[in-house]
């Protein structure tokens, strides 16, 4: 008998999770009833430190549950995102793997490349989520994902240089945009940043001034130039 592979996903707001989940043919009941162990694979990027921490929970869960052994796939990100293409078009993903929270969207545009967890809430403790946390990996009314975590981008302010100038610290874009006016006689910048991190500022500025999101719920643009 054929059994159907479905992917699931688990995600942050910076980074996802998804898995592979088998279905039909009875196979999880008859493994359990010849005590044959079922293995997953793991699949996650990450420096020694997050390696190392994953590693220990992943042992944990295994000695609190026998019948389970779970196979880690760990690397570094360089490449990871091109290893992950290559692995979804071939049907050779991990069962459960860390992804960016915008790869959700790609490999599961519709909601239906991912298992829906709304359907594993008896053993996920789904209330352990708010629901901001969980709609972050709905899609189509889909749990397709679930946050590991949150992140945000703070500001820095050298606050020698804005007194120099005369200058409050900025409480708002205004302020912002009001000490680049000043400093740019001078060719200075009132903040500096990666590329990322400005992209992600341009779109909190954009969607806390016009209060509409950049993108709408399937993915199109919201504003005219």
């Amino acid at each position: 008998m054929r059994t159907r592979i479905v992917r699931c996903a688990a995600l942050t707001a910076s980074a996802i999770c998804t898995a592979t989940v088998m279905t039909g043919c009875a196979l999880f009941e008859r493994r359990m009833e010849h005590n044959v162990k079922t293995e997953v694979s793991f699949s996650w990027w990450g420096k020694d430190a997050r390696n190392e921490y994953t590693l220990d929970g992943l042992r944990a869960y295994q000695n609190s549950n026998k019948n389970v052994v779970v196979r880690p796939e760990y690397a570094d990100f360089d490449g990871f995102k091109t290893r992950m293409d290559v692995e979804f078009f071939s049907d050779t993903t991990a069962d459960i793997m860390q992804l960016n929270y915008s790869w959700l969207y790609e490999y599961s545009p519709d909601g239906d490349d991912f298992y829906d967890l709304n359907e594993l809430s008896e053993y996920i403790n789904l209330s352990a989520f708010d629901d901001d946390s969980l709609s972050y990996g709905t899609i189509n009314g889909k749990l397709n994902a679930l946050p590991t975590g949150t992140n945000c981008i703070t500001f820095y302010y050298n606050k020698t240089m804005y007194d120099s100038y005369g200058l409050s610290l900025p409480e708002n874009w205004s302020d912002l945009i009001n000490a680049a006016e000043v400093m740019k006689s001078d060719e200075v910048y009132p903040v500096e940043m990666t590329k990322k991190a400005a992209y992600l500022s341009s779109v909190a500025y954009v969607e806390q001034v016009t209060g509409r999101k950049m993108l709408s719920d399937s993915g199109e643009f919201q504003y005219t130039s």
